[in-house]
């Protein structure tokens, strides 16, 4: 499976990284996922935007029965993601942040497994010079069904953060936090659906200290190869460095040809 998309806006790194939608269709072996754009204006601002992304997948599926008319059930997936975005406007550098992800999931169960992760992060406007993250937890999946699946997790992840900061601010941050998130696909019309994907990440010492994380898409499939996303997505840190906002709000769109 190989996936080309011309972004028509983009969105900076998150403090928390939504895997759910980097995988598009459920094909078992191996697939990849890539993506890639470049935005140009010209006139009374000069912005030269660069952006691309890959994923590499393995799948296998739980066996069922030929006539099931649900969506397969994951057995074994290994994930393996990157993306980097760099923006310049009127000769300077406006955005320049990008991440790299490893998953594996292994459902014993075709409604019940576990996952692990780790991830390197950086984000230059938004002072992280370095995130790592290390963690595990359950996956549920509680409907499958044609028209709406629903899965969620929740384990504990080790997130450790190297900030451009002055003090008061700490420049080395280790916090240890719960993450749990939802994810629902619903399938509103033949070549429509919506995808969304809510995490919450609060800190086990500090439970006032959490990151939320929203993100949706609203897809309308134009032809087998084409499709038109609609993306909203809302950032949430309760305890960012003094000089960063404690909310972001994102809004695009996106051209996606799939081959």
């Amino acid at each position: 499976m190989f996936v080309a998309a011309a972004l028509l806006s983009g969105a900076p790194a998150q403090a928390q990284i939504n895997v759910e939608p980097l995988v598009n269709k459920l094909d078992e072996g191996l697939g990849l996922d890539t993506r890639a754009g470049v935005d140009v204006n010209r006139g009374n601002t000069e912005i030269l935007t660069l952006k691309g992304s890959a994923t590499l997948h393995a799948m296998t599926f739980h066996e069922r029965p030929p006539e099931d008319p649900n969506p397969p059930l994951l057995r074994h997936r290994l994930l393996l993601s990157a993306r980097a975005t760099r923006k310049s406007a009127n000769g300077e550098l406006a955005q320049n942040d990008g991440f790299g992800h490893l998953r594996a999931t292994t459902m014993w169960h075709p409604r019940l497994g576990a996952e692990a992760f780790t991830q390197l992060q950086f984000d230059e406007f938004r002072l992280l010079k370095r995130r790592t993250l290390l963690g595990s937890g359950l996956r549920v999946v509680a409907v499958n069904r044609a028209a709406v699946q629903l899965w969620f997790g929740t384990g504990y992840m080790a997130e450790w953060e190297e900030r451009n900061v002055e003090p008061p601010d700490e420049v080395h941050v280790l916090n240890h936090r719960s993450t749990s998130y939802a994810t629902i696909r619903w399938n509103l019309a033949e070549r429509v659906s919506l995808l969304s994907t809510g995490y919450i990440q609060p800190r086990i010492d500090a439970p006032r200290d959490i990151q939320l994380l929203s993100e949706s898409a609203f897809s309308v499939r134009l032809s087998e190869n084409l499709a038109l996303s609609i993306d909203l997505t809302v950032r949430h840190d309760s305890r960012p460095p003094d000089t960063i906002k404690a909310t972001d709000i994102i809004t695009g769109n996106s051209l996606i040809f799939t081959m």
